[in-house]
């Protein structure tokens, strides 16, 4: 191969020239990465650190029965990190908790949103939407969650619950004998 036909030892690599046109500040410009100013990585890190305090001052919250208080610290985390699904999860039962079903759909929908494999997401949803009355969503959620885990006993009994509320007792029967079988803590009166 003459000389001038040469191929270059990276294929894929644009000339010099090409790449120095190409960048933001055209040729001869150095391209700049983002640069970040000094402190922006601690206040993220504080910001992160304030986030799971107010995470944690939830859960142990909600566990204590405060699930107005609940819901308030679990707000402030997701000022602080609005990309926190957990939290948004969280929130919800306590949402439900209070018999706040709207709120608690849009905090699983939310949740379902930054992390769409999360099982016991579309499952709370569906126990929300259940109390609203909403039974098809309901039962679409169930459904998606058992697709999610098919083990996820509470998932047959909420669908089953649905079923029951739309009159469709075979169904109702069938979602409720499989629930037990999974979990027969669920047999038990409460």
């Amino acid at each position: 191969m003459p000389a001038a036909e040469a191929r270059p030892a990276n294929p894929g690599a644009r000339p010099a020239a090409a790449a120095a046109e190409a960048r933001p500040g055209g040729p001869g410009k150095p391209t700049l990465a983002p640069t970040r100013k000094p402190g922006d990585r601690e206040e993220e890190e504080r910001r992160q650190i304030r986030a799971a305090a107010y995470f944690a001052r939830g859960r142990s919250l909600y566990d204590q029965g405060d699930y107005v208080q609940a819901t308030d610290q679990f707000t402030k985390a997701l000022q602080m990190d609005p990309k926190d699904a957990l939290a948004y999860f969280h929130r919800g039962r306590a949402y439900v908790a209070q018999d706040e079903h709207t709120e608690a759909i849009a905090d699983y929908t939310d949740a379902i949103r930054l992390n769409p494999r999360n099982s016991m997401a579309y499952y709370y949803r569906a126990l929300a939407h259940r109390l609203a009355g909403h039974h098809d969503q309901a039962l679409a959620d169930c459904t998606r969650a058992l697709k999610l885990d098919p083990r996820l006993a509470l998932a047959y009994h909420e669908r089953g619950l649905s079923y029951a509320a739309k009159g469709d007792k075979e169904r109702a029967r069938a979602d409720h004998h499989e629930a037990i079988r999974l979990d027969p803590t669920l047999a038990k009166d409460k």
